[in-house]
């Protein structure tokens, strides 16, 4: 009968003293191996199955030549020395499937491994590369995407000059600089300069596009006489024509255009500009000067029966008892002036007789004229008188042209 001796060599092998000798025995031999002897056989059996120089037990892994006792550990989760032993930084802290040996530069965080995709602005090595950046600069303005609220202009970054009102945040603050309109007229006055606004639209109460409010506190909007002026700062917002010659006088009130109407030396309500009469000699003291006297030497001014005539000149007047008839001369077109003496005795505007301001005193001309004028030669004299004055008086309206009221 064969019996088979494996069960039983293990069997001793397991139990007999290391080292022992004897029947039965087994030993550990100088080759490592265990020898097995059976009556007078003796069989060796392998105890370094990988062969790496070091037998088990001391060899932890007998299985794998690179693990046994001094090896190098390799960063891969497992005791290659065989000191019961993994170094921590072979360990897997965060759960990421990468240690800090394989590269995970923060094993307490799983979202920082090698193989993270980096976050731009984060501050986080989120992919452990350090030659992966955390952001660019795509404008080369000198600041990143972080930063930089426009990568596509380099003229938009922290720190750049803001344009006021063009709805560009140049210097990235988040705001505009607009135009203070305190009128709310849509027109920004310039003097303080802009100011900031929390948006880019400049369409806030009190904000304003552009510059250039020409009249503040009013609606620079308003120009009924489209000359420019706004009416709240034009001295005369319905003329177009304003004030042509500065007199203060709108034009469109403006009694002597080109002059000053505030200029009126003899204070007869003519400016000097457009006065005839404006000598400033009155010999006679009538009020009118002498380059306009009908009278000299006596009152224009009395004109007892109002046909424009001084009494000192008029031989016909009912008022002046030296000189009265018993009926007045024909009068037909009722301008004052008789038709005997009237240049247009029936158009009562064309002779223009204008008569000066009404007198405080008068004396009356004809008492201060000689008896002489009762002579055969008086009515003529006093007729060509009566014409000189009736012209005069036509080539003053014409000068003066009409009042505008």
């Amino acid at each position: 009968m064969r019996i088979s001796l494996v069960p039983v060599v293990l069997a001793l092998a397991c139990s007999a003293p290391p080292g022992g000798r004897g029947d039965g025995a087994l030993g550990r031999g100088t080759g490592g191996r265990i020898q097995s002897t059976i009556g007078t056989s003796t069989t060796a059996l392998p105890l370094d199955a990988d062969n790496d120089g070091y037998e088990v037990p001391g060899d932890c892994d007998d299985g794998d030549p690179a693990i046994h006792p001094g090896a190098p550990e390799r960063c891969n989760g497992l005791d290659d020395d065989c000191d019961d032993t993994v170094p921590p930084d072979e360990l897997d802290g965060d759960g990421d499937d990468y240690s800090a040996c394989e590269g995970d530069c923060d094993d307490g965080d799983s979202r920082i491994s090698p193989g993270a995709t980096e976050l731009v602005c984060n501050g986080l090595d989120d992919d452990c590369d350090a030659a992966t950046p955390d952001a660019h600069d795509a404008d080369n303005d000198g600041f990143d995407e972080c930063d930089d609220c426009d990568e596509g202009d380099s003229a938009v970054h922290p720190g750049a000059a803001e344009v006021p009102a063009d709805g560009v945040d140049q210097d990235c603050d988040g705001g505009e600089l607009c135009w203070p309109d305190t009128d709310g007229d849509g027109w920004g006055e310039d003097g303080g300069g802009p100011i900031r606004s929390d948006d880019l639209d400049c369409d806030d109460p009190g904000e304003a596009h552009v510059g250039g409010d020409t009249c503040l506190g009013y609606d620079d909007n308003v120009d009924p006489d489209i000359d420019g002026v706004p009416s709240g700062c034009d001295p005369c917002p319905l003329d177009f024509l304003d004030d042509s010659d500065g007199d203060q006088v709108c034009d469109s009130d403006d009694r002597c255009p080109g002059y000053d109407d505030r200029l009126d030396a003899d204070g007869d309500g003519i400016p000097n500009g457009c006065d005839t009469c404006d000598s400033p000699d009155d010999s006679d003291g009538d009020g009118v000067p002498d380059d306009c006297d009908l009278c000299p030497g006596a009152d224009d001014r009395v004109d007892a029966d109002g046909n424009g005539i001084p009494d000192g000149s008029d031989a016909v007047d009912t008022g002046n008892t030296a000189t009265a008839t018993a009926a007045p001369e024909a009068d037909r077109d009722g301008d004052g002036v008789p038709d005997r003496i009237d240049p247009s005795p029936d158009d009562a505007g064309g002779d223009g007789a204008r008569r000066p301001p009404a007198p405080a005193l008068g004396c009356g001309c004809s008492a201060a004229l000689p008896p002489a004028r009762t002579s055969p030669a008086a009515p003529a004299a006093i007729l060509w008188l009566g014409v000189i004055a009736a012209l005069r008086a036509r080539s003053r309206s014409r000068a003066y042209g009409p009042r505008v009221g």
